[in-house]
């Protein structure tokens, strides 16, 4: 991942990823997703909760693909998991250990009534099965909070235990620590746990999602349901309020109405807090942007704010992610409409060229719409996408497959995607050295070029060429290149016409020599090369020639 974004681009779709560039698990009833996760080796896990309506109740849900884009059959049930420990189970996030392991924080219950849902925060193992290690038989939930609490933010701290930020209640800010086998961890707060009230004037606040900062405190945005105003919070790993962030470790953003529902947050590489929000009320999505003390950024969009007006209700948003340069992609829908997509660069301008397969929207071919983007450096983003199932698609910087075009007796791939890598195959046999986007052939043949993307997924296309060796346009006769085979030097005579150019190619398709002169008998200096095959390509007023020589 060497090459950075720019503020403008266009992706196309990945055709080297899975098929068409995406792939969907079966249906497993109304499906959300909490997080997007990549493995080491490339693998890419989705995990949320679904909508079971046999039993109407949620299961946690995991779906894993390879690097290609190939569902993972050793991981669960044909690339899924869907499970719960009791009646319901709602995973909220999802982190991977260094061991693979998959660690989710949400909310379980024996039943549907809103008292009987409680924190809960459970493992699996790296092929989907339940980590009966963890807990009490792979899960542990919090029987010690009350009324309707949930976990919506979990983080895997450098030590090896787990920090859980979420809700207590209709209001109250609930933060829980746990050790590395899933046991609350006593040393924290009261039992384990810290209860921050609702702030004062405030009434049912719900939506907690929290951020980790570089210097390990935590952001978390909520919403009021009633007052329908934005509430940031900030605390470090202990528990303790930061209090140099707003007003006794607390911002309540008067300016910001978000009705109610959750928002979404990112932190950019300084720490500054980027918060999105629908308000269906008034139509649109609002994003904001807050310095690391809490105050709002008025460098940011106007004044702070950037205010995209949906006019088809509700302008449901559905996801905010970052790029390096710390711009921002969201992605919202309207009724009726596929996802709709918008970049804003880092200081809140609308990146008007950005686009997808050149457009704006886009929309899973089984109907699922985007709810989550994973942005690499290198120009690759990986969409989720939920609905009647569960969805991967990729996207790249340039075009990732390749179609080999002949421009003269130069063959080239039309991939120009960073990172990929060539193999030039001639008659079935690899081309020792052909490992460049272009290769400029020496015989006529049965020419392939293998792609590999970063991440090792391989495409080809092959060319048949039957014309080298031969005049590509008419050039008058009389031109002659001596001796051939050669020791030494090469000689052109050409008594009818001047030579424009003459070009040298190694049998790897490399420009080795150069020359632009106007003189009817011209050397080429072809003593200090190594013994092999070579392409002489001549230029006249009338056309161009190519000639194999050997180098004995």
């Amino acid at each position: 991942m060497i090459a950075k974004m720019v503020n403008s681009q266009t992706l196309t779709t990945d055709t080297l990823f899975a098929t068409a560039g995406q792939v969907s698990a079966l249906p497993v009833g109304m499906t959300t997703i909490s997080n997007m996760l990549r493995y080491p080796d490339g693998k890419l896990l989705l995990g949320g909760y679904n909508y079971d309506f046999n039993c109407n109740c949620d299961r946690n849900t995991m779906m894993r693909v390879d690097a290609c884009g190939v569902i993972d059959s050793s991981f669960g049930l044909n690339g899924t998991v869907h499970h719960t420990f009791e009646y319901t189970n709602s995973g909220h996030s999802y982190v991977l250990q260094p061991d693979g392991k998959i660690v989710v924080a949400g909310l379980q219950s024996i039943g549907n009534g809103s008292s009987q849902m409680l924190p809960s925060i459970s493992r699996y193992n790296y092929d989907g099965s339940v980590d009966t290690t963890f807990g009490t038989m792979g899960t542990n939930k919090i029987t010690t909070v009350t009324g309707f609490s949930l976990f919506y933010s979990l983080f895997l701290l450098p030590d090896g235990k787990f920090f859980c930020s979420g809700q207590q209640g209709y209001g109250n800010h609930l933060i829980m620590r746990f050790d590395t086998i899933g046991q609350v961890d006593n040393t924290f707060g009261t039992q384990g746990m810290i209860i921050h009230p609702t702030p004062p004037n405030m009434s049912l606040l719900n939506g907690f999602v929290s951020a980790i900062r570089s210097d390990g405190k935590i952001v978390s945005a909520r919403s009021g349901f009633f007052d329908q105003l934005l509430v940031l919070d900030c605390y470090d790993t202990l528990g303790v309020e930061d209090s140099t962030f707003g007003v006794n470790g607390y911002v309540i953003d008067q300016n910001f109405l978000v009705g109610g529902y959750t928002p979404k947050i990112v932190l950019q590489s300084d720490d500054k807090v980027i918060v999105a929000k629908q308000n269906s009320a008034e139509s649109s999505i609002t994003i904001a942007r807050y310095n690391t003390d809490g105050s709002i950024d008025t460098s940011y969009g106007v004044d702070g704010y950037i205010h995209i007006a949906t006019p088809s209700l509700p302008g449901r948003l559905l996801m905010l992610s970052k790029f390096s340069d710390d711009s921002i992609l969201i992605g919202y829908e309207e009724t009726g409409a596929p996802s709709i997509f918008k970049k804003f660069d880092v200081d809140g301008i609308l990146d008007e060229n950005f686009s997808l397969n050149g457009g704006t929207s886009f929309l899973f071919g089984n109907g699922d719409r985007v709810k989550i983007a994973m942005i690499a450096d290198n120009g690759e983003m990986v969409f989720g996408g939920s609905g009647a199932a569960m969805s991967f698609g990729r996207f790249f910087l340039g075009s990732p497959e390749p179609h080999i075009t002949q421009d003269f007796l130069t063959l080239s791939s039309g991939v120009t995607i960073p990172g990929t890598t060539f193999q030039w195959f001639y008659n079935g046999t690899a081309i020792d050295g052909a490992t460049e986007n272009e290769y400029t052939v020496s015989e006529d043949g049965e020419y392939m070029v293998e792609v590999s993307n970063i991440i090792g997924c391989v495409f080809s296309d092959v060319f048949v060429v039957n014309n080298t060796g031969i005049e590509l346009v008419n050039v008058q006769d009389g031109i002659s290149i001596y001796p051939n085979p050669t020791t030494g030097d090469v000689f052109l005579t050409n008594p009818h016409q001047s030579i424009q150019t003459i070009r040298v190619f190694g049998i790897n398709g490399k420009l080795i020599f150069e020359t632009r002169n106007t003189a009817s008998n011209q050397r080429v200096p072809m003593s200090d090369f190594s013994e092999g095959v070579y392409v002489v390509e001549v230029t006249t007023s009338n056309g161009v020639l190519r000639k194999r020589v050997v180098r004995n």
